[in-house]
């Protein structure tokens, strides 16, 4: 009789467990391919498919996966309208996966199409009722990146450009906003730029110094001054252009000589008085020059040492070592001298510091 009990409870305990699990999204164990064919097929069930892109180590993913998708809510919604799959883009097709849909974050979360169309996505991690929302909004045909694109053509104002650089940002399109942004930005009226929406999406855009956007805020810098703050503009350039001569130097860009020379000429006009500026400026011009001795010549140990902060000094021995053709004697004789420097540096202080304790 207590065998029968016992069994009785295993029993209801198995199937309050089994149900309990049920109310989740259920995830089945089929590959993208074969989900998509069951999508296709499927003549009264789900015709997409919901995938969960994830890695091992991602936090969030795990945080979905565990306190999100089990919940009934979740069940309710997805189970009826995807074929839900797991993926982890770092195992099996994973890889293959992920660079066909272009998946940079984790975690992220694509909706696919019988035909293996990618009809929408949705990244990172959130409470499972907005994150129903979230998909909502960005499975709905009218938010779709060539829905928005033909709104922004048929009306062409901040609106539609904010929609439709929200949508690609949200697809991890980032390449193809920027260059949308760069060309429908300057056509705003100046009112509309007036306006900090795109702030951010504008200042990732103004980071190609070729771009019709970058060459747009330079003849129309007062107009960017106002707008964004005149040193906000100031140190947003002054970082674009000393990065870029920094790639430059180090063979790490397409930056032609011409480009590099006119980046040069205004990072001296926005810094005049900045030391490690103008020591960038001229290795810049140096290397341009093909001067690879002359660069050579600054890489000596006082030079660096007394006259850069040490945060700079991190910025210097970078970009002269970089420089394709360097010796690497030189290199080697500047990290000796360096280690003396700072042998010299610790004996003084070691001094000092007796000192200190004697009196």
């Amino acid at each position: 009789m207590k065998k029968l009990i016992i069994y009785a409870i295993m029993f209801l305990c198995t199937v309050n467990l089994s149900a309990q699990s049920s109310k989740g999204v259920d995830f089945i164990n089929k590959s993208l391919d074969e989900a998509i064919s069951m999508a296709a097929q499927n003549s009264t069930g789900p015709k997409l498919v919901f995938v969960d892109c994830y890695t091992s180590w991602c936090v969030p993913c795990k945080k979905m996966a565990m306190e999100e998708f089990v919940k009934e809510e979740a069940g309710k919604y997805f189970n009826p309208n995807f074929i839900n799959i797991k993926i982890d883009m770092e195992k099996g097709d994973g890889p293959s996966i992920r660079k066909k849909y272009g998946v940079f974050a984790y975690p992220t979360f694509l909706i696919i199409d019988g035909s293996g169309k990618e009809v929408a996505r949705v990244g990172g991690a959130s409470p499972i009722s907005s994150f129903i929302e979230k998909v909502k909004y960005a499975a709905d045909p009218s938010n779709s990146p060539d829905s928005l694109l033909l709104s922004y053509t048929k009306q062409p104002n901040l609106s539609s450009v904010s929609r439709y650089v929200d949508c690609l940002e949200r697809l991890q399109r980032n390449k193809e906003m920027l260059e949308f942004l760069s060309e429908a930005y300057p056509k705003l009226s100046p009112m509309e730029r007036y306006d900090n929406k795109l702030q951010r999406e504008v200042f990732m855009a103004l980071a190609n110094f070729d771009s019709k956007l970058h060459k747009f805020c330079l003849y129309n810098k007062a107009e960017f001054d106002m707008v964004f703050g005149k040193s906000v503009i100031d140190d947003l350039l002054t970082g674009i252009y000393s990065n870029n001569l920094i790639k430059y130097v180090g063979g790490k860009s397409g930056t032609t000589k011409e480009s590099a020379m006119e980046q040069v000429r205004y990072l001296q006009l926005l810094t005049q008085k900045n030391n490690l500026n103008n020591f960038i400026c001229r290795i810049a011009q140096m290397y341009a020059e093909g001067d690879i001795k002359g660069i050579e010549s600054q890489i000596e140990i006082n030079n660096v040492m007394q006259s850069f902060s040490p945060t700079d000094q991190f910025t210097v021995k970078m970009m002269l070592f970089s420089v394709p053709g360097i010796d690497k004697k030189k290199i080697t004789e500047f990290y000796q001298a360096e280690i003396k420097f700072h042998e010299g540096q610790i004996k003084y202080s070691n001094e000092a510091l007796k000192k200190v304790q004697m009196n």
